[in-house]
């Protein structure tokens, strides 16, 4: 069985997404590919999430220049792996020294702000097209949410969503495993001024350091909060049926949610690489910046459903792993 890297970091400041696009993807490959996972300084709930979908884990130190680390944990490769990395770190040098190596290499990446020497990139956002990249002319390019990175449990929901019944007065609140500038706490604040008659569904993830205040504010605010914290996939799938409505930020959080639920989503960006993604799902009719909130819910709940989500991502993106694997 070929062995798969994965290389990524997250945290409290940083967040967790490119950890969980990661794990999706392991979760995708691992009946397939030995798949093992890179990080630096984890702490014991994202090893805990990383274990769920790779055989192991090497934790790097957080000390070391990012270009010093690769030339460090990459002289023991044998060449015959397949490399994935999700970061901003791994610039063209970084790729460099994987490629030395005779490694395949994937880049999973939504900022295109260097060339990529990779095999193949991953941008499951949509808006991007390949003339955005600077890459080399074997580079294959998997762009769009026919190869979104979400988790197993979503991808099988996804073709029953026209059938679920959620309720219109639930709101599913997440946004990110991090939110390092807690502004889950900020839109509760403005959707209390607006004063909605609604249930809220209030997610946060292991990164999140602002459970005082939040648990605080629920105790006091005229909202109707329900706090979940850590949840797994399939908990949190069951929330985001039972939600008819969802705010996150445009991420794979939002995929998720728009996988399962034929629902209104409103979008709070917390990013700048989320600008592209966030154009697309608005521009597009799929979901609606959240100062738009009272106006849509007062004036109409129609939106465009987003029939790239099909359930069919893991046969593409083995279909691309299987070809690197027999590639020369």
């Amino acid at each position: 069985m070929r062995k798969v890297l994965l290389r990524a970091d997250g945290g409290t400041e940083m967040g967790l997404g490119h950890i969980v696009r990661c794990c999706a993807l392991a979760g995708m490959l691992k009946d397939y590919f030995e798949c093992h996972f890179l990080v630096r300084a984890p702490s014991p709930a994202m090893k805990d999430l990383i274990l769920q979908s790779c055989t192991g884990i090497s934790e790097l130190s957080a000390g070391v220049p990012y270009n010093e680390e690769a030339r460090l944990w990459t002289s023991s490769l044998s060449g015959d792996e397949i490399v994935v990395l999700d970061g901003y770190y791994f610039d063209t040098a970084y790729q460099q020294e994987i490629r030395s190596k005779g490694c395949k290499l994937v880049c999973i990446d939504d900022i295109h702000s260097y060339h990529f020497i990779a095999d193949v990139i991953i941008n499951h956002a949509g808006g991007i097209n390949a003339s955005d990249y600077s890459a080399e002319t074997y580079t294959k390019y998997c762009l769009g949410l026919k190869y979104a990175l979400i988790r197993k449990e979503f991808l099988d929901a996804a073709p029953s969503k026209t059938q679920v019944s959620a309720d219109p007065n639930s709101i599913f609140l997440c946004l990110g495993g991090a939110d390092p500038n807690n502004v889950t706490l900020e839109i509760l604040k403005y959707l209390s001024a607006i004063n909605p008659q609604y249930y809220f569904e209030v997610i946060v993830g292991a990164a999140y350091r602002f459970g005082d205040s939040l648990r605080a504010f629920a105790m006091e605010s005229r909202l109707r909060i329900n706090i979940h914290s850590s949840l797994n996939a399939s908990d949190i799938l069951a929330l985001m049926r039972r939600c008819g409505i969802a705010i996150c930020p445009p991420s794979t959080v939002s995929i998720e949610y728009l996988a399962v639920n034929n629902g209104l989503l409103f979008l709070k960006k917390i990013a700048e690489n989320q600008a592209t993604f966030y154009k697309y799902l608005v521009n597009g009719n799929f979901a609606f910046d959240i100062s738009a909130f009272e106006q849509k819910l007062l004036n109409g709940r129609q939106k465009t459903d987003l029939t790239d989500l099909d359930g069919l991502q893991k046969a593409r993106l083995l279909e691309i792993f299987n070809n690197l694997q027999y590639a020369n």
